[in-house]
């Protein structure tokens, strides 16, 4: 059926033209009542050619648009000003057929038959031919996509559900394309989550588009599906693949098809991520980087408490593998299981092992030459590489990053088998994080002495940030380890056992600007030796000495007296401060803030009852204050916040960041002073 738009009446300039000379001619020979009519008669056509023409126009626009009713409503109004003309049937029954509305389409095809005169021979044929191709359509049924105008179709398909789109793929090859054009970035970034085998059988279509692919279904013939097109090369832009343990375990049977699958995308696929769940025998790591040869980072989990037995498959693997970036979370991972993996992947520079035992170091220290991130059970998210490459342009060979922070003690490894990879890299060490296990065999006083014995030359030149637990059987021997850090700028340390030894070492770091102090529990004469403390460090800022601290946080340091903040507003450099702690008053805080005065740029208070709305109102004073954060404080309002924002000095301020106040009704807000 043609669904273009019917030909548009018009008024011919020249006959119009032609038509005022003959008027005025009536009216020289005085044939004046000739002359009103002939005009009386010509400004009803004009008016009614140029409303229709305006009509017509206006609605194939709204046609184009999709907007079915409102072109209906205008094509009607054009067969009500002349209903003699097929214009204005032809143009309703066109825009009833592209929206699927065939019988309708009949009905004004019939009705502008009966309607229009013999005298419109070109209207009459136009409507029969039309109306009998309507009935043709309605007997066999409409593709109302295809009639669609494709703006229309593109709008139509991009709201559906993710499996419906896909069901569009499947329907014709118009829809296919229509559906691939107006989604790209649905295919670019795709997540399966059906677990319709049939329509699995779709991602033959859209795979050439996909870079990001994530399989998260349970349905064997799904996954089968999915795994057939990769082994058939369909995904052949792929960089990025993610296997959930759900679809793992739906091919428990035929796992070893999980290489095969993934050698099809071997050329572009650079990012691995698999999950073989509980799996008994599952794919090992080497069967899977030699299936996939440009795979540079490779994350694989494992339940299974079956070691990796790779000596068998080792063969296989390229001895000069591209892999840079390799986590593995599996149980019972020894050094024997990742020997075979660092000698034939040189190239590893960053390896994060979760279920680890302490042999395994030993084995990272001989076989890894161009590591730089290094976990070893980490307990939080470990560096990326981008960070490395962000940060320094230090093109020596070492470790720059060591996290070893597992809370469990089980997951920790002693500082007899950490000392070799901290000695190995301490000169391009950057950032260390450490939580260690006790030795039963070593005298834990003793250990400290034989570090020093053994390892005299043992410094740090470019550590910047440390994070350690120094606990009552590890704080002498890491602070031993930390005898000297001239460029330490970042120190957390965590259950501080002995205070008044820390503080004695507070000297090996100059550099420091960031302390970070939690857990700290010792005997009742804690506020004196935090003043012993932060006395020596506001006597370093007074020297005028570069860097000086400039950021203290104090976590879950219960029973602290107002005496300490005294003492740590002389800290002429201190700027920013993080609390959540017990003891102080609210005076305390309020009188450690106006000590620290214009210096003051930034302010986290947390879960701290002494914190109230007069503690606000001091912090406006504040002449360099950029923001403020507001966490679990049961006695600050949302008024002490208005206020705060109303009476601000900085015209550096920006934010109060309101988290899970109970007296503020938005658990979790931004107030602005903008948005005040």
């Amino acid at each position: 059926m043609n669904t273009s738009s019917p030909p548009l009446p018009f008024f011919d300039a020249g006959l119009f033209k032609q038509f005022i000379q003959q008027c005025n001619t009536s009216i020289q020979i005085q044939d004046y009542q000739q002359a009103v009519h002939d005009t009386t008669v010509a400004i009803d056509q004009i008016f009614q050619s140029q409303l229709l023409a305006l009509l017509a126009i206006r609605a194939k626009a709204q046609f184009l648009q999709c907007q079915h009713q409102a072109a209906s409503d205008d094509a009607l109004k054009i067969t009500r000003i002349a209903p003699e003309l097929a214009t204005g049937y032809l143009q309703q029954a066109r825009i009833f057929s592209a929206f699927g509305y065939q019988k309708r389409a009949i009905e004004a095809y019939d009705q502008g038959l009966q309607n229009v005169g013999p005298d419109q021979s070109d209207g009459h044929q136009k409507l029969e031919a039309e109306k009998a191709e309507a009935i043709a359509i309605q007997r066999k049924g409409v593709d109302f996509i295809r009639r669609l105008p494709s703006d229309c179709a593109y709008d139509i398909i991009s709201l559906l559900p993710l499996d419906t789109k896909m069901t569009c793929l499947l329907v014709s090859d118009t829809w296919r394309q229509i559906t691939l054009e107006c989604n790209t970035h649905t295919w670019k970034h795709f997540t399966a989550h059906s677990n319709d085998s049939q329509l699995a059988t779709a991602s033959s279509h859209f795979g050439y588009q996909t870079e990001h692919l994530i399989i998260d279904i349970s349905d064997t013939q799904a996954f089968a599906a999915y795994l057939n097109c990769l082994r058939d090369g369909h995904f052949e832009r792929l960089h990025y693949l993610k296997v959930t343990s759900n679809a793992a375990d739906a091919i428990r049977q035929n796992i070893s098809f999980l290489p095969r699958a993934f050698y099809g995308a071997r050329n572009t696929l650079t990012c691995l991520d698999l999950d073989m769940g509980s799996n008994k025998n599952p794919v090992t790591v080497v069967e899977i980087l030699s299936a996939c040869s440009s795979v540079v980072s490779l994350t694989y989990t494992t339940l299974s408490y079956t070691t990796f037995k790779l000596a068998k498959y080792i063969s296989s693997l390229n001895s000069d593998h591209l892999l840079r970036n390799l986590v593995i979370k599996s149980p019972k991972l020894d050094g024997d299981d990742i020997q075979y993996i660092l000698r034939r992947c040189q190239r590893i520079q960053r390896l994060v092992l979760h279920g680890c035992v302490p042999s395994i170091l030993d084995t990272v220290v001989k076989q890894a030459p161009n590591l730089q991130i290094f976990g070893y059970n980490p307990g939080k998210p470990t560096r990326n590489l981008r960070d490395i490459v962000r940060f320094t342009n230090d093109k020596q060979p070492g470790l720059r990053v060591l996290q070893m922070d597992n809370r469990d003690i089980n997951m920790r490894a002693p500082i007899s088998s950490i000392i070799p990879i901290l000695y190995k890299h301490r000169a391009t060490l950057t950032d260390l994080s450490l939580n260690v296990a006790p030795n039963p065999t070593v005298n834990i006083y003793g250990e400290a002495e034989e570090l020093r014995t053994t390892y005299p030359d043992l410094s740090f030149p470019n550590l910047t940030t440390v994070t350690t637990w120094l606990l009552s059987y590890a704080q002498d021997s890491i602070l031993e380890i930390l005898r000297y850090v001239p460029k330490l700028t970042v120190l957390s340390a965590v259950n501080i056992h002995d205070l008044e030894g820390f503080t004695r070492n507070i000297d090996n770091f100059p550099s420091l600007v960031q302390l970070r102090l939690s857990h700290i529990r010792t005997e009742t004469t804690r506020s004196d030796l935090l003043l012993v403390l932060f006395q020596q460090l506001a006597e370093r800022s007074a020297t005028g000495q570069k860097p000086s601290l400039e950021h203290i946080r104090l976590f879950q340091i219960a029973d602290l007296d107002d005496d300490v903040f005294y003492m740590l507003a002389e800290i002429r450099t201190l700027c920013s401060f993080e609390l959540r702690c017990k003891g102080m008053t609210t005076y305390g805080i309020r009188h450690f803030i106006s000590k620290l005065g214009n210096q003051l740029r930034h302010a986290r208070l947390v879960d701290t009852d002494t914190v109230t709305d007069d503690v606000l109102a001091e912090l406006c004073g504040s002449k360099n204050l950029e923001w403020v954060s507001l966490e679990k404080l049961n006695k600050v309002s949302a008024e002490g916040v208005n206020h705060l924002l109303a009476n601000m000095k900085s015209a550096k301020f920006t934010t109060v960041k309101v988290k899970n106040c109970p007296k503020i009704s938005d658990v979790d807000r931004d107030y602005t002073k903008q948005s005040y």
